[in-house]
């Protein structure tokens, strides 16, 4: 699935059918630039003119963590710069703005990755 603001970065065509690829090392910029419409490893590596594969090994040699868990990180910083910017706000506006779908989507992932809710993170950043 290619989405139409990757296409600015997204690979462009040359000629014979070779695809241009994205310096790695400009991984994580076309991640903050693109979280919206980066859910999955295979959109980043798709974005970034990579088989998954392949961008999960060279990312993992440039950056010293797999991609899969880069992206997860860097959700929860999302979601935590949003609950501390307006800690009344409800899951779904906090869910949205961090990339994800829904409120469900927010609380699955605050569980399946961190074992804990939304009200359990907000105390924990209330609290430090």
């Amino acid at each position: 699935m290619i989405l139409m603001s990757l296409n600015t970065l997204k690979i462009k065509e040359v000629s014979m059918g070779e695809k241009r690829r994205i310096d790695i090392s400009k991984a994580v910029q076309v991640l903050e630039e693109n979280y919206l419409d980066i859910l999955k490893v295979y959109e980043w590596a798709d974005a970034m003119g990579y088989s998954r594969a392949h961008f999960c090994r060279i990312f993992k040699k440039e950056f010293g963590i797999n991609p899969k868990d880069k992206l997860k990180n860097f959700r929860l910083k999302l979601i935590k710069e949003e609950v501390k910017k307006s800690p009344e706000a409800i899951g779904y506006e906090i869910a949205v703005n961090a990339g994800l779908a829904d409120s469900k989507s927010l609380r699955k992932f605050l569980y399946t990755h961190f074992d804990k809710n939304l009200t359990a993170l907000k105390y924990e950043l209330a609290v430090s």
